[in-house]
């Protein structure tokens, strides 16, 4: 049995293997209604292995969760083996708060697919079900979205390099804020 075989009857998708973005929306949706995210390890101070066979051993063979780069550099790993493309990118959560010290805080996944890159993240705990596209479309249902462009009248952000995903927010969801930012550099 192949890791990635393993990887998707870990997280239980039995349906189509194709690098599409329905694909990566079953994939992701699956990812996280099977992997918890938890930092338990992180908050004790205990540095994890980063490395492909710590990664997978951890997420798959002893069926763990785990923090974001955990979380997003095993599932990155297992869509590169289905044949997506796939670039680690270096984001910021909290960055308003904590300012260019939060820089490198959390990672995600910028995904090509034939709708155009796609921002996956199976690690930001509170986050979001579907990888967010730049689909230069927003809804008044949609939650969260992939703004590579500041516009439908949503305040820019500087630096102007930055990627923003935008989360709506409160009950009535009527405001957008800015929930991550990151710039779309490969890391790896």
């Amino acid at each position: 049995m192949t890791e990635a075989t393993e990887y998707l009857r870990r997280i239980g998708h039995a349906g189509p293997v194709r690098a599409d973005s329905d694909t990566l929306a079953a994939l992701h949706r699956a990812h996280l209604a099977t992997v918890p995210y938890e930092n338990l390890g992180i908050q004790l101070g205990r540095v994890p292995a980063l490395t492909r066979d710590a990664l997978f051993r951890r997420v798959v063979e002893e069926r763990h969760g785990g923090f974001c780069f955990e979380l997003n550099g095993a599932f990155g790993l297992l869509l590169r083996e289905l044949g997506f493309s796939v670039r680690l990118v270096r984001a910021a959560v909290n960055r308003l708060r904590d300012g260019e010290s939060a820089w490198g805080n959390h990672l995600a996944l910028l995904v090509g697919t034939e709708r155009g890159p796609m921002l996956a993240d199976v690690g930001f705990g509170d986050g979001f079900l579907a990888p967010a596209g730049d689909t230069r479309e927003l809804t008044d249902v949609d939650e969260f979205a992939a703004v590579l462009a500041d516009e439908f009248g949503l305040p820019p952000l500087p630096p102007a390099d930055l990627a923003t995903l935008w989360r709506r927010a409160g009950e009535q969801q009527a405001a957008w804020n800015a929930a991550q930012r990151f710039r779309p550099s490969e890391l790896r």
